[in-house]
């Protein structure tokens, strides 16, 4: 079963004529990993929106298309019921932040979930030993750099081992050794199942993982090339 399957996927916001997404098709298969590149305003992030099933479901405007998650409907799924299969860290990571330490915020999706504090605390222990973060446990995310809060997001996005995973430009501002910690770990996660959704601007080469399968260009709405990586 394909984890991500948009086809057709045609999106314009509320008071405007354009569409951002005109047309897209794109399925992405268990282990694999697809980047989606394109210029500022070319319609990446409201890409991730719909695999992250937050478009339609919670942004309005005229949606037409066919979006399933693991073989559901997204719109049926809302971002609540994909919340066990998806791991999304948006662009602004920031804005997300809603806890008063770095543990506590990997920790509340879990939480959420009604895991055990056990199986929480574990997980959480985990995920921050593997990405390097010990030294950012306790502190306020609010007080944090940009790099450290991708981090963060990065960190809370993967520590339920998600299905998939969604990146928003999520991979810049790491620091060179954290950012080599970042791409062990979801290459470890890929091995096992999980496949990738990388939205990065175009030119980004740096951020290219290396075990990337397939490259997309958006523009103009439409993925308009695609290559192997």
């Amino acid at each position: 079963m394909s984890v991500l399957v948009l086809s057709g996927i045609k999106f314009s916001y509320p008071g405007s004529k354009r569409q951002v997404l005109d047309g897209v098709d794109l399925c992405i298969e268990p282990g694999e990993a697809v980047m989606v590149s394109g210029p500022s305003g070319g319609g990446k992030t409201t890409l991730c929106l719909v695999a992250a099933t937050i478009i339609p479901t919670r942004v309005s405007g005229d949606f037409s298309g066919m979006a399933e998650l693991m073989g559901q409907g997204t719109r049926k799924l809302g971002p609540s019921g994909a919340s066990e299969c998806i791991g999304y860290v948006m662009q602004e990571p920031e804005f997300a932040m809603i806890m008063p330490t770095v543990e506590d915020e990997i920790a509340f999706g879990l939480e959420n979930r009604g895991l055990e504090p056990a199986e929480v605390a574990g997980a959480v222990s985990g995920v921050i030993d593997r990405l390097g973060m010990g030294e950012l446990a306790g502190r306020d995310p609010r007080r944090l750099s940009a790099g450290e809060l991708r981090l963060v997001a990065i960190a809370s996005a993967i520590v339920h081992k998600p299905r998939l995973v969604i990146l928003d430009e999520a991979l810049s501002g790491l620091d060179d050794d954290k950012r080599a910690l970042v791409l062990a770990e979801l290459s470890l996660m890929k091995q096992g199942g999980a496949a990738f959704l990388i939205a990065e601007h175009a030119g980004t080469g740096r951020q290219v993982p290396p075990w990337l399968d397939r490259r997309c260009l958006l523009q103009g709405g439409r993925l308009a090339q695609e290559v192997c990586a």
